[in-house]
């Protein structure tokens, strides 16, 4: 298991909020001792999972963890899920979290309650995959796809994760017409890319490519991203 930590801002001229996120590559399906604890922790949450899901329970839920960490000083956290399936914090009032997973990544974000943020991460996968997402797309992301600087792959997928941030904020999931989640603008930004929706003009997301994996993190638009560096595949 190789996992990394990232700390990073939101801010603006009157606010700055502190973020950390997690990233964790389970593709060896080798595990430390404190995934064992966490098995033990939420056993009766896994007793109808399939392995991989399993996999992706714990480990979105050990990531949260160290991403709270980050942040400040806790223990004893536990971590329930909402009527949406979005998860929450129990023993933390002032954190939130959310959890994104994709084949043997997961990551999760931990952040200040008096802020809104979504968090979705997707391997660029297979033809047939980037072709259901692609025909699930608005004739406007298609042009705006087609126009890119971006391989046209990467983007498809960015898109969809893009969507699927935003989703996650508002605690939805994507339990809606996909046209209402439509993208109307892309800006390029130096290792990532910005993305803005006609619908949710109170929010941007900012999108990186990691290797294989597309990481989307949609947060308030009166506020930047700064210092989060992830390794981008060139």
């Amino acid at each position: 298991m190789r996992e990394k930590l990232y700390s990073f801002e939101l801010k603006n001229t009157s606010h700055l909020y502190k973020v950390a996120l997690s990233l964790i590559d389970y593709s060896d399906n080798i595990f430390n001792c404190e995934i064992i604890n966490f098995v033990q922790t939420y056993k009766f949450d896994l007793s109808n999972m399939t392995d991989h899901r399993k996999y992706e329970y714990i480990l979105g839920r050990y990531g949260s963890v160290k991403a709270v960490e980050q942040l400040m000083e806790c223990s004893r956290l536990y971590i329930k899920s909402g009527i949406f399936n979005n998860p929450y914090l129990i023993g933390v009032d002032s954190i939130d979290i959310s959890i994104a997973h994709s084949d043997n990544y997961v990551t999760a974000i931990a952040f200040d309650r008096d802020i809104i943020i979504g968090l979705d991460c997707q391997t660029i996968d297979t033809r047939t995959s980037i072709e259901n997402i692609w025909n699930s797309l608005t004739n406007k992301e298609k042009e705006i796809i087609n126009s890119c600087l971006w391989d046209p792959e990467k983007m498809i997928t960015a898109f969809w994760t893009m969507k699927e941030s935003i989703a996650k904020a508002i605690k939805t999931g994507l339990m809606m017409a996909m046209d209402i989640l439509e993208i109307t603008e892309i800006v390029y930004s130096n290792d990532k890319i910005m993305g803005y929706m006609k619908n949710f003009s109170q929010y941007k997301i900012a999108t990186y490519i990691v290797d294989d994996l597309v990481i989307s993190i949609a947060f308030p638009k009166v506020l930047d991203i700064c210092g989060l560096n992830l390794n981008k595949r060139s």
